[in-house]
């Protein structure tokens, strides 16, 4: 492998927050690697090809942890089951995106708002597939549930 893209001057590893591991600089690279093929893969990956998108998130996920390549697969399989309102597994992997909010970014902030806004017009959907389906979704009153 060809490190010159990198400073071979700046470390590229360090202990993990976490668990406090560390890893050889080769693996590192490795990881790297993993990552820009992953990128590549994700601009290929589509909503609407689940089974593609799940085969992808399932070799992801014994790579990534806490990662956004994770967070962007949740976002894929998310909009995915939404739109084929597979409210369940909408809402699974809603509630994987906002732990992954939680857990990278632990603060209130607009991004986890969202999340939490959209998790809840899932759950609304859920209940009754055709409560937001009109440009008025934001007006549901208590009596219409």
């Amino acid at each position: 492998m060809n490190h010159s893209e990198y400073h071979d001057d700046i470390p590229i590893i360090s202990k993990c927050n976490v668990c406090l591991c560390e890893i050889t600089e080769s693996a590192a690279y490795e990881y790297i690697e993993y990552e820009n093929s992953y990128i590549e893969r994700l601009q290929e990956t589509d909503k609407n090809d689940l089974s593609d998108a799940l085969a992808v998130f399932v070799q992801a996920d014994k790579i990534f942890t806490q990662h956004w390549i994770m967070f962007q697969l949740y976002t894929i399989l998310f909009e995915g089951y939404r739109d084929t309102s597979q409210w369940e597994k909408a809402i699974y992997y809603q509630m994987q995106r906002i732990k992954y909010a939680i857990d990278v970014i632990p603060r209130a902030n607009y991004v986890l708002a969202w999340l939490y806004e959209e998790l809840g017009e899932i759950h609304a959907n859920s209940i009754s597939t055709d409560i937001l389906s009109t440009e008025n979704d934001f007006t549901i009153t208590f009596e219409e549930k």
